[in-house]
């Protein structure tokens, strides 16, 4: 929240781009890959509006989107009606993100680590990383309260808790934590 000002997020906007850009073309490999399977629906996401000051809130969004360079389109009621005929969406209208695409978090993790241990990946679950041992810029070793790890390669993804251990590194990331609500619809 400290961060959330207009001078941060308009730094933010160009590398924010990037990452959605990036993310959906990796997410698109891996299914293309057939590693294993999960959902991934391209067609973009909706964010919709009911009142004037989000309609200004969410429309300025778009604009800053575009000027990125990505796919966004902005939907009267009628036009979000047209699009998703099936719902009585009770809005003003929405912003189509045609750039973007979603899926299931739980369904795409729950693949992905069956496929990492049948590839040989040892993953331990519900271990609490307390600390690390580094040198010369890499880290040894990697420290829980009933063992200590070793590995060629770390991955450090705790969400909202990474500022945490990556301040035990010397290291800053400015992490908020948020809530998401998914539901999906077949």
């Amino acid at each position: 929240y400290k961060s959330a000002n207009k001078r941060h997020v308009q730094k933010s906007i160009k590398p924010i781009a990037e990452i959605n850009l990036l993310s959906r073309k990796l997410y698109e490999e891996i299914q293309a890959e057939r590693l294993f399977d999960f959902q991934l629906d391209p067609r973009g996401i909706l964010n919709i509006f009911k009142s004037d000051k989000n309609a200004e809130s969410e429309c300025k969004v778009a604009e800053w989107a575009l000027a990125e360079g990505l796919e966004a389109k902005i939907l009267n009621k009628e036009e979000l009606h047209k699009l998703e005929p099936d719902y009585a969406i009770n809005a003003q209208g929405a912003v189509w993100y045609q750039c973007d695409a979603h899926m299931t978090p739980g369904e795409f993790m729950k693949g992905l680590h069956h496929y990492l241990e049948t590839k040989g990946v040892k993953i331990f679950m519900q271990t609490e990383v307390t600390d690390f041992k580094s040198a010369n810029g890499n880290i040894q070793k990697v420290i829980t309260p009933h063992q200590t790890f070793t590995a060629d390669e770390i991955i450090l993804a705790s969400g909202s808790w990474s500022p945490l251990l990556m301040r035990k590194l010397g290291l800053k990331l400015s992490v908020q934590a948020g809530k998401g609500y998914s539901i999906n619809v077949y």
